[in-house]
Formats: C-alpha cells, structure tokens, sequence
C-alpha cells in the first residue's frame, strides 16, 4: 500500500513545479513587456503644395508630406507656413542635375528635412516626402 501513497506524492510534487514555472514564465513575460519601450508608430503628415519653383534654369513642380508624430500634430499646422517657407528658399536653389542622379532624391528629402529642424530649432520632423515630384529644365 505504500506504493500508491508514493505516486500520489510525485504527482502533487510535479504538478507544483510544473505550475511555479508557469508563473516563473509569465511573470518573467510580463516584466520583460512592462521594461521594454514601446516605440510610438502613429504618425501624422501634414501636406504642403502644390508647390511650383520657377528659376532661369529650371521650373519645379511638387506636393510634400511632412511626416511628425501623432503629438505634433497641432505644432505641425501651426508651423505649415514657416515649413513651406524654408522648403521653397530650399527648392530655388537645388542643383537640378544633383537631383537627376541616383538617389538624389532621397538626398533632396533628407537635406529638406533637416533645412526645417535646423530653421525651427526642433527635431519635430521626422521626414519630408515628395509626393509628387516634377522636374523640368531648359525652360
């Protein structure tokens, strides 16, 4: 009789170990969630444009997406017409053939982006999309 005592016993003792890994697990799960960062993903665009540039050399035709967080969305419509200051003193003077090369899209984009931090003193932008993008020189 003393053998169906022992079974039970092992059966309480592993049942017990195998629930105190189960909480060990999930709240391992749980803390790890809870020291992690979650990274904001919600985003907001705010257009400018049409926008059309005019020079000697060349005529240029775009809209733009500037691309914020979700909490700057009010400082973006606040700021839209000192943005589109700076993007157009920007356009006016682009080199047109930089543009025309490989990635100098791209690079346009990223110069725009970082033209209205440095001229809003913020780093608010997050990126400048050109939308629709029209290029024409020999005008």
């Amino acid at each position: 009789m003393a053998k169906p005592n022992s079974d039970n016993r092992f059966t309480n003792i592993a049942i017990t170990l195998i629930l105190l890994l189960l909480v060990a697990v999930f709240a391992a799960l749980w803390f790890y969630r809870i020291r992690t960062p979650v990274a904001d993903t919600r985003v907001n665009y705010a257009i400018v444009g049409p926008l059309v540039i005019s020079t000697d050399d060349y005529s240029l035709g775009t809209r733009i997406a500037i691309q914020t967080t979700l909490n700057d969305t009010e400082w973006a419509a606040k700021n839209q017409p000192a943005m589109r200051t700076l993007i157009e003193t920007t356009l006016r003077s682009v080199d047109p053939e930089q543009v025309r090369k490989s990635g100098g899209l791209a690079a346009l984009q990223l110069l725009l982006k970082d033209i209205v931090n440095q001229g809003l003193q913020t780093r608010k932008v997050e990126q400048i999309l050109l939308t629709d993008f029209l290029l024409q020189t020999d005008v």
